[in-house]
């Protein structure tokens, strides 16, 4: 009984880490288009270092359920720069909100490069 016992908090344990890391650490993708070619072809996977922007903390229940939800940051260790590569989820203008804030689509991603920064 003892061992099933451990298995049971090892296997909640590797869970918990598993979505620590996924929150703020990194996070798979695939591209959904090939819009990045030659880079990034359709349908290939990659992994998203969030520590270089710092990731985004936000309520993905409200956020899923079209509720107002605030976007906050982990502090991260650089800029955006010219050329990198940009995952982000899809924004869009809901008439339900202010004027000021745009929604975005859990479920979409977009793959872009920067080519423009401020500054």
């Amino acid at each position: 009984m003892k061992s099933i016992y451990s298995i049971g908090i090892i296997g909640i344990a590797l869970f918990v880490l598993y979505w620590l890391i996924q929150i703020s650490t990194a996070c798979s993708f695939h591209t959904p288009s090939g819009s990045m070619s030659p880079t990034l072809l359709p349908d290939e996977s990659g992994l998203v270092n969030k520590w270089k922007m710092g990731a985004r903390i936000f309520n993905i229940f409200d956020a899923a359920e079209g509720k107002p939800y605030e976007i906050r940051r982990l502090p991260g260790y650089g800029r955006l720069e010219r050329g990198d590569v940009i995952i982000f989820n899809y924004p869009y203008l809901d008439s339900d909100r202010k004027r000021d804030s745009i929604a975005m689509n859990l479920t979409t991603y977009y793959c872009k490069r920067a080519v423009a920064v401020a500054g």
